[in-house]
């Protein structure tokens, strides 16, 4: 009896393991086509915002962002994909709103807050179709302290706004896409004859 059972359950960990495995396996290819901004932000968020939402997607196992050196394009890219069975995304990241304010002290303290507010949204179209596909949104406020602005915090705050924006866009974004491509059975109703 306890071998029975045994057996039983180290059929059942190799069951959980292999699909375990099979989900963790690359299924989407993200490119970052573009980062845009409004106009007279400061600091410009262009670059730093590539490269977290780059290191942010690729903290995602079923995401791949590089199919090769140099990548493929065109009818050469969806050969590439359809041969790797992956679903293609070009994704842009918007920066909605990038503000900041300075508020009065809250009750018992000195200082007043620095606030940083930092919104920003995936756009998304499928490759190589070029049919919009998904979005995903990211909004984060950060605070400190202080006696001044000094431009050097203030310019951290946004960054850490930005981070914290784009790692919740981008988790979004692709629970959508793991939640959206589970199909599950209908199950018909049978009428008592």
């Amino acid at each position: 009896m306890n071998l029975k059972r045994s057996v039983m359950l180290a059929c059942g960990l190799v069951v959980v393991g292999t699909a375990a495995i099979s989900e963790g396996r690359p299924r989407f290819y993200m490119e970052v086509r573009a980062v845009k901004e409004p106009p007279k932000t400061t600091p410009s968020l262009k670059e730093r915002g590539k490269a977290i939402f780059l290191s942010e997607l690729k903290k995602h196992p079923q995401v791949v962002t590089e199919l090769g050196d140099p990548p493929p394009s065109g009818p050469a890219l969806a050969k590439a994909l359809k041969a790797k069975r992956l679903t293609g995304y070009g994704l842009v990241l918007r920066v909605t709103k990038a503000s900041h304010s300075l508020n009065p002290p809250p009750k018992g303290k000195v200082y007043r807050v620095l606030m940083v507010e930092v919104s920003v949204a995936i756009d998304a179209e499928k490759i190589p179709s070029g049919q919009m596909a998904l979005a995903g949104e990211g909004t984060s406020q950060v605070g400190t302290e202080v006696s001044r602005v000094k431009e050097k915090e203030r310019v951290q705050l946004t960054y850490e706004a930005l981070t914290e924006a784009i790692r919740q866009a981008v988790d979004r974004s692709v629970a959508k896409l793991g939640g959206g491509t589970k199909k599950g059975k209908r199950r018909r109703s049978r009428r008592a004859r």
